[in-house]
């Protein structure tokens, strides 16, 4: 076929394998205690290396033999590939058998390459896959030699993107890492000792002394229409996961329901203080009220807003948090107990420049994260364009001397047919009724 390296062949993947269809077993005769076959349902059981062995049925409708590819065939997970061993599997689950003569580690790459035009093309309401969707997919073939090949390099290729790939992963905990420990620099004075001479050890004075603290409120929920949905915007905890910029909210408040709850004007630092997300904290830019989990701490004319809240994030502060946190099931740090919560006492001129640097420092921080980010995704097309590459023939060198695809086909399918016959001549033939 023109377009195709030379020995390579076009083909649909029922002439190089067998697909096995899932059946489900009903459900009384699956269990978690190892009695009987083992089962394997769908992708959840795969965790990317392993397949977790947890199932198993006593009544198996479909087993297949080890080394198969298992494609999920149905619902979220539809077109998910992951290796098979020999087991029963159900119904949202199909196993690819690769014939002999061809690499089973080429078939697995060839529709790693594909599955997804193969989703792509398939019909219906409810996402799911035929046997003809995945049989009738046309694929490229190369001669055996060549299969081993690219098998080969596509392996050593995906062994150094795993490796980049598990160092990328690692960046969001290193990033915060590194921010932890600006903040604890901020919070020990250290952060300014290059340019400004501060006083070693730092004094340290209690939050009543800087700020307000105020605990919000909900008004009555009986009274929805009377209360609810104004214009006040009205923070709950899940509000607070921006941090530095919180402005938007998922619940609203009237005028009504403001003057039921407790208002808190923008700048006002929203700290966590019931529950298991206690410490987190929050910036409010706007005149805002919260319900009963957030004590704000509204800051004196002393204190630079955005300063607080960074000291409020810091380690040595957090640590205090759950400290004096009453030891319940529900983790509480009430009013009196925040008040008394201590931090370092810096001027304003000195306030600002720590804002500044920690501010300067996050963004560096966040430009790396943000490049490692764009690094994954980019690794991921990576991965497709290399396939790609080498279903087109110009990853690894050709031979001429490599048996042609068009030979091995033939004996493949010299193979097919002496096992059906075989199989043939294995039935017992039918015998007639006698009068």
């Amino acid at each position: 076929m023109s377009g195709l390296p030379a020995g390579w062949k076009e083909i649909s993947l029922d002439l190089i394998g067998q697909l096995h269809c899932g059946q489900s077993p009903a459900s009384a005769t699956v269990n978690l205690t190892g009695q009987g076959t083992l089962y394997v349902t769908g992708p959840e059981q795969w965790d990317g290396t392993r397949l977790h062995q947890g199932k198993w049925t006593t009544s198996p409708q479909k087993v297949v033999p080890d080394g198969c590819i298992f494609i999920t065939v149905k619902g979220a997970g539809v077109g998910k590939l992951f290796p098979g061993i020999a087991c029963a599997i159900g119904r949202d689950v199909y196993a690819f058998e690769s014939a002999k003569g061809v690499d089973r580690d080429f078939v697995r790459l060839a529709l790693k390459h594909n599955i997804q035009e193969i989703v792509r093309s398939a019909r219906g309401d409810i996402p799911g896959l035929s046997r003809n969707d995945i049989l009738g997919h046309e694929v490229r073939l190369p001669p055996l030699a060549e299969q081993r090949r690219i098998v080969a390099k596509l392996d050593a290729l995906d062994a150094r993107a795993k490796r980049a790939r598990a160092d990328l992963d690692r960046i969001p905990a290193l990033v915060a890492r590194a921010k932890q420990a600006i903040l604890e620099k901020a919070f020990d004075g250290e952060l300014l000792l290059s340019t400004i001479e501060l006083r070693r050890p730092l004094e340290l004075i209690e939050v009543s002394q800087i700020a307000d603290v105020v605990t919000g409120t909900t008004p009555p929920t009986a009274e929805r229409e009377l209360f609810f949905g104004g214009n006040i915007p009205f923070f709950k905890p899940t509000d607070l996961d921006v941090g530095y910029q919180v402005r938007e909210c998922r619940e609203t408040l009237t005028d009504e329901g403001a003057r039921r709850g407790r208002c808190v004007p923008a700048g006002s630092t929203l700290l966590t203080c019931i529950g298991a997300t206690i410490g987190k904290a929050g910036l409010a830019r706007v005149a805002c009220c919260t319900n009963q989990q957030i004590n704000a701490l509204v800051p004196s004319e002393a204190v630079i807003a955005e300063w607080l809240f960074w000291i409020v994030n810091a380690p040595q502060f957090k640590s205090q948090v759950l400290t004096n946190a009453s030891a319940t099931t529900l983790p509480i740090l009430n009013k009196g107990r925040l008040l008394r919560l201590q931090v370092p006492v810096v001027d304003k001129g000195e306030q600002a420049e720590i804002v500044r640097r920690i501010e300067s420092a996050f963004q560096k921080i966040d430009r790396i994260a943000a490049d490692a980010a764009s690094a994954s995704r980019l690794l991921t097309r990576l991965d497709q364009a290399i396939l790609t590459k080498a279903f087109r023939g110009e990853l690894v060198p050709q031979n001429r001397e490599d048996e042609p695809a068009e030979k091995l086909l033939a004996r493949i399918k010299t193979a097919s047919a002496a096992h059906g016959n075989a199989r043939g001549r294995k039935r017992k033939p039918k015998t007639g009724m006698t009068a």
